[in-house]
């Protein structure tokens, strides 16, 4: 499988986005973000809002985790 790329989208409203191009190949670093990101989106703590609807930001032990593997996944490899 090729590593894909990625280029900027524009909405009609609303910041730009970046979107996937071609096949991404299944790396270290994608999975960890795969992780993080449904993590993030499932987690009733991760997701906690205030009255506002602003994120309360409270502290999760697993979302950090995932944080932290991700983090780690996506530095550079030593030579």
């Amino acid at each position: 499988m090729t590593r894909g790329e990625w280029q900027w989208r524009s909405r009609p409203t609303g910041a730009m986005y970046r979107q996937a191009i071609g096949a991404l190949e299944a790396t270290p670093e994608w999975d960890a973000y795969q992780r993080l990101l449904t993590h993030g989106s499932e987690c009733d703590t991760c997701r906690s809002v205030d009255a506002l609807g602003v994120n309360r930001n409270l502290p999760c032990g697993e979302g950090a985790r995932l944080f932290e593997e991700y983090r780690q996944a996506s530095r550079p490899t030593s030579a």
